[in-house]
């Protein structure tokens, strides 16, 4: 069986001023998951962001699994939910970029 931890369990340790993203990842590799999933979050914005996290996870050894969103195709301002459609396409490529092989809306 393969063991997989999300950087949500990480909560506050997320923050910069803590373990920061890439901090979190290389505590879950120490402590031997084979995974990690990423709920979506402002970081996300960053450029380049998944790149660099798809790269940094192989050099830690563990596998970037799934990226998770949330998504509100109803309540979108009237606009028939084209923006958060392409939103979320964008997100699926963000997640291709990171290499993750799991999107969960």
């Amino acid at each position: 069986m393969k063991t997989c931890v999300s950087t949500y369990s990480y909560g506050k340790y997320l923050s910069d001023d803590k373990l920061g993203l890439f901090g979190c990842i290389d505590h879950a590799a120490e402590c031997g998951f084979d995974g990690i999933e990423f709920p979506e979050d402002e970081w996300l914005k960053e450029d380049g962001i998944a790149i660099r996290i798809r790269e940094y996870c192989e050099k830690k050894g563990i596998t970037p699994v799934a990226l998770l969103v949330s998504a509100d195709l109803i309540n979108n301002g009237g606009n028939d939910g084209r923006d958060e459609i392409a939103r979320v396409c964008r997100l699926i490529d963000t997640a291709h970029e990171m290499g993750v092989k799991l999107f969960r809306h």
